[in-house]
């Protein structure tokens, strides 16, 4: 559950000058979830195109023309969709370590200005001196937690920068073109020999691909429409 200031700490932070962490940890943590979620779901989607290309196309087409598509998917699948795969988990590890940066912040937040009021009540009771030295300590202490956000901040990027950002912004762009790039069939060095098709197994195949192809752009849409309902920050 999301950290939650006191209101009367909010109060005094409002009134020296201090900003509250706005982000939630919690819709930062439902976004890690969702990304082992839609690892799980392209996984679960390309096994079975694994099965469709393995079983139903190896039957439907026997020849060395087959077998060369086959090996061209298979292939692609170990190099490149397997990659996609491996690179999602350390993306939601990332967004996870994020989330608890988020939350240390907050509790260390609580505990500094707690201890600064608890140093500021006496200073006031000592009269004009008192308050005098309690606005010097209050100005220190809004350097300080201005300080500490900053150093947070910077600790969310780099919990996040390797497995993340980089993921997001080379590895998986770069993974993608590979696939699209991918021959359909590789060159098995063999004679291609005789032709047999069983056309309807290759009607069937063709129409659960098409399927398949639906299911992963549902399985995408829903994932990015899912990120952009969160509330992450507050």
């Amino acid at each position: 559950m999301a950290i939650m200031l006191p209101d009367n700490l909010i109060w005094i932070m409002e009134k020296i000058g201090i900003d509250w962490p706005d982000i939630n940890e919690d819709e930062v943590h439902k976004a890690a979830n969702l990304t082992r979620q839609l690892r799980d779901d392209l996984e679960a989607l390309i096994l079975a195109v694994d099965r469709r290309v393995a079983i139903d196309l190896a039957d439907g087409v026997r020849s060395r023309g087959g077998e060369a598509y086959v090996s061209a998917w298979n292939t692609t699948r170990s190099q490149n969709l397997q990659q996609v795969l491996d690179v999602l988990d350390p993306v939601a590890i990332g967004i996870d370590a994020a989330g608890y940066v988020v939350t240390g912040l907050k509790t260390k937040t609580i505990a500094q200005i707690t201890i600064q009021v608890a140093t500021l009540i006496p200073m006031l009771a000592l009269g004009p001196l008192g308050a005098a030295a309690a606005a010097a300590r209050m100005i220190a202490m809004k350097f300080a937690m201005g300080v500490l956000t900053d150093l947070a901040v910077s600790a969310v990027i780099d919990a996040v920068d390797e497995p993340v950002i980089n993921a997001l912004k080379d590895q998986v762009p770069r993974l993608v073109q590979a696939v699209l790039e991918a021959p359909l069939v590789e060159d098995t060095g063999a004679d291609l020999g005789g032709m047999y098709f069983d056309l309807q197994v290759l009607e069937q195949a063709s129409a659960d691909m098409d399927q398949n192809a639906g299911d992963l752009e549902s399985i995408v849409t829903q994932y990015l429409s899912d990120l952009a309902a969160l509330h992450i920050t507050e």
